[in-house]
């Protein structure tokens, strides 16, 4: 079985579960570790990412000219913050076991 997540656009995550035929691996478990553990590392990248972008609006604000909307921009931001933590929380609850 193979495992994929997609973002349905009302915001909720969708599991999708892929059956592959052919495949006469035998499952190794440490490759579910590395995958897992590049996932979290990824999403985690991105929600350090997003954080440290909030952090720079809220202390500079009246810096970033290309911006007119600051709330608007922040939000957005923690936007994709909520989007990389429901892909952790699914990871934990789901497949971290």
């Amino acid at each position: 079985k193979f495992y994929l997540l997609k973002r349905k656009a009302n915001g909720y995550w969708n599991l999708n579960i892929i059956l592959e035929r052919n495949l006469k691996m035998t499952p190794d478990p440490q490759n579910k570790l590395i995958l897992l553990q590049a996932l979290k590392s990824s999403a985690q990248g991105n929600i350090d990412k997003h954080k440290a972008n909030v952090d720079i609006y809220l202390r500079n604000a009246i810096g970033i000219g290309e911006h007119s909307d600051i709330v608007e921009t922040i939000e957005k931001e923690i936007d994709h913050i909520a989007k990389y933590q429901d892909q952790l929380d699914i990871i934990e609850k789901y497949f971290d076991n």
